[in-house]
């Protein structure tokens, strides 16, 4: 995504920052940034390198608390995607999640009956109650092709895997509907439009008001204490008090 955009900047008229977050997974998290940071540099991109432990914890450490833990990660991800674009004063957080990536989570909720996450699972969100507009550019890009276009183009890649991938529903819904899609050519677009088109436009007119702030960190939040200061302070055992995270 980021040499596709990369390409597109001038057209698009927009300046592109780098944001790669270090997780702390031992023996992975060293690869997946050294990547990232040699893609950078090669297009001339300014980046910042983000460090979970820099907020008192890492993922490694993290596998203690009572959730899943590719849960966490994406909880993480998040705040600290939209925590540091707003410093930056970015008005996009673009992510690289695929087709599959976002069917993934699509089927995901609908078994889940997450009504939350379908009102905002979209391929855009605008600005709104602290959030920084998000985007997913490759939300109708198939995975396979973006890796044909990596190797194509010759650009650094790892094809490592989490080590806590493994552990990852997601994986089974993406083979579920790799199968599918085997069987059904095209069904995979047929639901992403399916569900944009009808399913999701119903879903956001019932959804719930704004986003408060967190009383931890003043991050926004749908509850008191957003759930990342709630992981902070599980894994270093201290009670939650107001501006706690800076």
């Amino acid at each position: 995504m980021l040499h596709a955009l990369w390409r597109l900047r001038e057209r698009l008229g927009v300046e592109l920052v780098g944001v790669t977050i270090d997780l702390g997974i031992r023996g992975y998290s060293e690869e997946y940034v050294g990547v990232a940071v040699e893609n950078f540099e090669q297009l001339g991109v300014p980046y910042r390198v983000v460090r979970l432990a820099d907020y008192g914890f890492t993922i490694d450490e993290a596998t203690r608390l009572r959730r899943p833990v590719c849960s966490v990660c994406g909880t993480v991800k998040r705040y600290l995607l939209n925590k540091v674009a707003r410093e930056l004063g970015a008005h996009v957080v673009a992510t690289g999640h695929t087709l599959d990536d976002f069917l993934s989570v699509l089927l995901q909720a609908y078994i889940r009956g997450d009504l939350e996450l379908l009102s905002k699972h979209k391929p855009y969100l605008p600005p709104a109650d602290g959030l920084v507009a998000r985007a997913k550019p490759l939300s109708e890009t198939p995975e396979r092709d973006t890796l044909t276009y990596a190797r194509i183009l010759g650009l650094r890649f790892t094809g490592r895997k989490c080590p806590y991938s493994r552990r990852a529903v997601s994986a089974d819904y993406k083979a579920s509907l790799d199968l599918l899609e085997e069987r059904h050519p095209g069904l995979k677009f047929q639901m992403l439009r399916s569900f944009l088109d009808r399913v999701q436009p119903r879903i956001a007119a019932e959804a719930r008001g704004g986003l408060g702030r967190c009383e931890a960190c003043g991050e926004p939040s749908s509850s008191r204490v957003c759930q990342f200061c709630r992981f902070r302070a599980q894994l270093a055992g201290a009670p939650l008090r107001p501006a706690e995270v800076t």
